[in-house]
């Protein structure tokens, strides 16, 4: 249910490639056992492979402002301004991701599916990154001038300046920087977009 997947459509004749049906979002359980039991539905794992000329094309004819703005960086690259000209226009950019941006637009006739078995993980939260770096359920993963006592299974990141110390905690996650501070259980780390 953490994944978004894809419909395929037909099989290419290589083999390992399949015609895109269409993309599905991130399914609840119910949604993600019937697509298991169906058959033919894939995990999304957002890794895209394309020529960067096309990839401009589809800039081009789906985010239009976004593609005004790369051409003014471009003609900046390499030269005296080039730092410059991006600092200025970099950080006016739509945030969006490349899935709604582009690639769910593009005609499903030009995308091909290609399934693999990769070791791969969606680093899409605290308690994700947690399980990528733990050795061990009871370790505690930290970064920064972090000190602990008894605390069990937590991830800690600091980038101030200031000690950071955890106590008598058991899987949680205390994020410090000069934004913000989040402590949250880790199994609730990725509801943290719901909080403004």
């Amino acid at each position: 249910t953490g994944y978004g997947y894809v419909k395929v459509g037909e099989k290419i004749s290589d083999g390992k490639a399949y015609e895109l049906e269409s993309f599905k979002e991130k399914p609840d359980k119910p949604t993600a056992e019937k697509f298991m039991e169906e058959g033919g539905y894939f995990w999304n794992t957002g890794l895209y492979v394309f020529k960067a000329k096309t990839m401009l094309e589809f800039f081009k004819e789906f985010q239009k402002d976004s593609y005004s703005k790369f051409m003014e960086i471009s003609k900046h690259l390499g030269g005296e301004t080039q730092d410059e000209t991006i600092l200025k226009i970099y950080p006016t950019l739509e945030k969006i991701s490349i899935d709604y941006a582009i690639v769910e637009k593009v005609p499903k006739e030009r995308v091909r599916i290609i399934s693999a078995n990769l070791n791969w993980t969606d680093i899409g939260n605290f308690e994700t990154i947690y399980n990528a770096l733990a050795k061990s359920r009871n370790e505690n993963i930290t970064r920064g001038n972090i000190k602990t006592l008894d605390a069990e299974g937590c991830l800690i990141y600091s980038d101030t300046e200031r000690k950071t110390a955890v106590s008598g905690l058991k899987d949680i996650v205390v994020v410090d920087t000069k934004d913000g501070l989040l402590i949250c259980k880790k199994d609730q780390s990725k509801r943290v977009k719901e909080i403004h």
